[in-house]
C-alpha cells in the first residue's frame, strides 16, 4: 500500500490485439501483475487503454512489464519429437530450467503438438529459440519394439524401474502400444527413450541388458514315470511346492515347472520336465530342480534283470507288480523299462526299499532263463506226439521249470532255478543227441531193398537202436538216433548197397520168362537163397529184370552160384523171329542137329520164326549158335 499524498495514477495505450495477452486466461495475467508490482491495473477496452494506480515505484514496475508485453512478438517454433518429450519428462524440469533461463519470454506448447508459441521481445524470444536450437542439435531418439511381458520387465512394479531409468539418465521414457495386431499374436509395444544422446545411449544399453537378462529360458530334463509320477501325485503337491521354492528364491513369478503332455498309452514311458525362468535366475532355478531330483533319486534303487523276466515280474494283469508295490508302503512306486531290464524302486523308507528289491531278486533267483540251442528239425520232434517227447515235456514241467521256442526256432528257452533249469537243458541235450536225424537219398534200383515187410534197414536200425523210415515217393531214408549209431547205420547201409568193407554186390539179369520160376511163389526161392546165405539179402529190380546179390562175399558168391544152378534147371520157351534166308539154311537136312549138338532142346522150325523148348542153360547155349 502507500499514502494518499503518494498515490498516482497512469495510463497506458494498448492495441487491442495485445489485451488479451495483459488480461491472460480468466484474468490470470493482470491478477499477476497487481501482485507481482502493488498497484492497481483496469482496462478500458473501449478506448483500448490500460489504467494503473499506485506509487510511482510500482507503477513504474508494472508499466515496464506492460510495455515488455505490449512491444511483444509471438512466434511459432517446431522442436524435434525427442525434444518434446525431454520438456515433458521428470515433471517438466527440462522446461522449467529453459523457462527460468528466459523469464522475459511466455512459453505455449502441449503435449499433443511439436509447435511452441513464443511470446515476448523480439531478442528475447531470439535467446529463447536459439537454446531451444542447442537442445535439438544435442538430443537423441532411440526405440524398441518389445512383448507385453518385457514392457512390464521395464516399467517394474509400480513403474519403479522405468522411473529408476528416468532419474538416472535424465531421458524421457515412452511405452505405446502397437496399433498393428493379428489374432493370435502377442501383444507388443513400442519403447521410446528421448534425452541427450549419451544418455538415450546408456538408458537404451540397461534395457536392452534389462531384457536380455529377463529373456525367458528354457532347460529340459528326461524323468522317469516313476519321478513324474511322485511329483504329481496328490494333485500335482511336490511340483507346485518345487515351482513355490524356485520362484521365493529367484524372482516370484518369474519361473515354472512343467511336464510335457503324455498320451494315457504313453504313461509309464520317460518324459520331459520343462524349467522356464528368466536369464538371470536360470542357473540357480536349475540348480534347485536338480537338488530335488537328487533328494527323490536318493530314495531309489536300481537294479537290472535280464528283460525276458520283465513279465513274470509284472505277473498276470499286473497282479505281481501290484503286491511289490503294497510290500513297499504308502507312497512306494516301481518304475519298469521293459526293453532294458532296468526296474527302479522308490520309498522314503529304506527298509521297504530292500523288501522289494529282495523280492525282486527271489523271483529272479526262481526264473533264471537258459537258452538251450537245438536244430530246427527237432522243435517238431520236441514239441510232437511221440512217447519220449511227452515224457521229456513231462520231466520238465514237473521240475518247476517253464519251456518254449524262441521266436524263430532255434533255442529252446528254459524258466525257473538254475538248478533246475541247468538239469532240464541236459535232460534236452541227451534227448536231441539220441534223436539225431540225417536224410540219405538212395536210387530207385534198390527200393525194394527198403521198402519190403522185414527189410534190411529195419534189421540194421534195431541192432543200432536207430529208427528208420523210408519216403518211397522222395527215394530218401530217414534215420533218427544217437549221432554214432546213425553214422553205424550209414556205414551199414552204403556197404549193403556199394560193397566194401568184405561185402560184395553180385548183378544177374534174368529173362522175364523165368523170372518168376527164380522168384518163386511168394518170393519162396529169394527167401531160400537169402536163408541159406546168411546175412545176404537179395534185391530184384522189376524194371530192368537184375537180381542184385549184397552180402559178405563168400555168401554172396554162394547165393549167385544157388541162383545160376537153378535158372539152369528152368525149363523155358523161347521164340525168336527169323528172316527167309535164315529158314532156308535151318531147313536143310542136319542143319538143326549141328546147332543142337545132341542138347535135349525141341526146335520147331516155321518160315517166320523158331521155336526152342529145354532147359535154361541148353536153350541159351542152342541160341547162341
Amino acid at each position: 500500500g502507500c499514502t494518499a499524498n503518494d498515490l498516482q495514477t497512469h495510463v497506458v495505450p494498448c492495441p487491442v490485439s495485445k489485451l488479451g495477452h495483459i488480461i491472460g486466461k480468466s484474468g490470470s495475467n493482470i491478477k499477476k501483475l497487481e501482485k507481482e508490482n502493488g498497484c492497481l491495473i483496469g482496462i478500458d477496452k473501449v478506448k483500448s487503454e490500460i489504467h494503473l494506480q499506485g506509487n510511482e515505484v510500482s507503477i513504474a514496475k508494472a508499466v515496464k512489464e506492460i510495455e515488455g508485453i505490449v512491444l511483444s512478438i509471438e512466434e511459432q517454433y517446431k522442436i524435434d519429437r525427442a525434444v518434446h518429450s525431454v520438456l515433458f519428462a521428470k515433471r517438466m524440469s527440462q522446461f522449467n530450467i529453459i523457462q527460468k533461463n528466459h523469464p522475459n519470454v511466455d512459453f505455449d506448447f502441449s503435449k499433443e503438438s511439436l509447435v511452441i508459441k513464443l511470446r515476448g521481445k523480439q531478442e528475447y524470444v531470439d535467446l529463447a529459440k536459439e537454446s531451444l536450437s542447442e537442445m535439438n542439435v544435442k538430443m537423441g531418439l532411440e526405440s524398441i519394439t518389445a512383448s507385453g511381458r518385457e514392457v512390464a520387465v521395464v516399467v517394474g512394479k509400480s513403474g519403479c524401474t522405468i522411473n529408476r531409468l528416468i532419474d538416472t539418465y535424465d531421458v524421457s521414457i515412452e511405452v505405446k502400444a502397437s496399433k498393428t495386431k493379428t489374432a493370435g499374436d502377442e501383444d507388443e509395444s513400442t519403447i521410446t527413450i528421448s534425452g541427450y544422446e549419451h544418455q538415450v545411449d546408456g538408458a537404451l544399453q540397461e534395457i536392452k541388458n534389462i531384457l536380455f537378462q529377463n529373456e525367458s529360458i528354457q532347460t529340459s530334463i528326461l524323468l522317469s514315470s516313476m519321478t513324474r509320477n511322485k511329483l504329481l501325485a496328490n494333485s500335482g503337491e511336490h511340483i507346485k511346492a518345487l515351482q513355490k521354492d524356485i520362484n521365493t528364491a529367484c524372482q516370484p513369478g518369474m519361473s515354472t515347472v512343467r511336464f510335457e503332455d503324455v498320451a494315457k498309452e504313453d504313461r509309464d514311458l520317460p518324459s520331459l520336465l520343462t524349467l522356464t525362468s528368466a536369464r538371470m535366475h536360470i542357473d540357480k532355478a536349475e540348480s534347485i530342480l536338480n537338488e530335488r531330483i537328487d533328494a527323490y533319486n536318493s530314495t531309489v534303487i536300481t537294479m537290472q534283470i535280464d528283460s525276458e523276466l520283465i513279465p513274470v515280474v509284472i505277473g498276470p494283469k499286473g497282479a505281481m507288480i501290484k503286491s511289490l508295490k503294497k510290500l513297499g508302503g504308502p507312497g512306494s512306486d516301481i518304475d519298469i523299462e521293459k526293453l532294458t531290464g532296468i526296474i527302479k524302486i522308490m520309498s522314503n523308507d529304506n527298509e521297504m526299499r530292500n523288501k522289494v528289491k529282495n523280492a525282486i531278486d527271489k523271483i529272479v533267483d526262481e526264473n533264471q532263463i537258459l537258452k538251450v540251442p537245438v536244430l530246427k528239425s527237432m522243435f517238431s520232434l520236441i514239441y510232437g506226439p511221440s512217447g519220449k517227447a511227452k515224457d521229456l515235456r513231462s520231466k520238465i514241467e514237473k521240475s518247476n521249470v517253464f519251456m518254449r521256442p524262441d521266436d524263430i526256432d532255434t533255442t529252446i528257452v528254459l524258466r525257473g532255478s538254475i538248478e533246475n533249469i541247468t538239469s532240464s537243458a541236459e535232460d534236452i541235450r541227451q534227448f536231441t543227441e539220441s534223436n539225431q536225424t540225417v536224410e540219405l537219398v538212395y536210387s530207385a534200383d534198390y527200393d525194394s531193398l527198403f521198402t519190403r515187410r522185414n527189410s534190411v534197414l529195419h534189421k540194421i536200425g534195431k541192432e543200432h537202436d536207430v529208427r528208420a523210415s523210408v519216403d518211397k515217393n522222395r527215394n530218401v531214408i530217414t534215420l533218427r538216433g544217437c549221432k554214432k549209431s546213425i553214422q553205424a547205420v550209414q556205414n551199414e547201409i552204403n556197404k549193403m548197397m556199394f560193397g566194401g568193407e568184405g561185402y560184395i554186390v553180385e548183378r544177374l539179369f534174368v529173362p522175364i520168362s523165368v523170372l518168376g520160376k527164380v522168384i518163386g511163389k511168394q518170393g519162396k526161392n529169394i527167401t531160400k537163397y537169402e536163408s541159406e546165405n546168411k546175412p545176404v539179402i537179395v534185391n530184384l529190380n522189376r524194371l530192368t529184370n537184375c537180381i542184385s546179390i549184397h552180402g559178405p562175399a563168400q555168401e554172396a558168391m554162394s547165393c549167385r552160384g544157388m541162383v545160376i544152378k537153378d535158372l539152369s534147371q528152368t525149363d523155358v520157351n523161347e521164340e525168336i523171329k527169323i528172316e527167309s534166308d535164315a529158314f532156308d539154311k535151318l531147313s536143310k537136312p542136319g542143319t538143326i542137329g549141328k546147332i543142337t549138338m545132341g542138347a535135349p532142346v525141341q526146335v520147331k522150325l516155321s518160315e517166320t520164326h523158331i521155336r526152342l523148348r529145354g532147359s535154361f542153360c541148353d536153350v541159351q547155349a542152342t541160341l547162341s549158335q
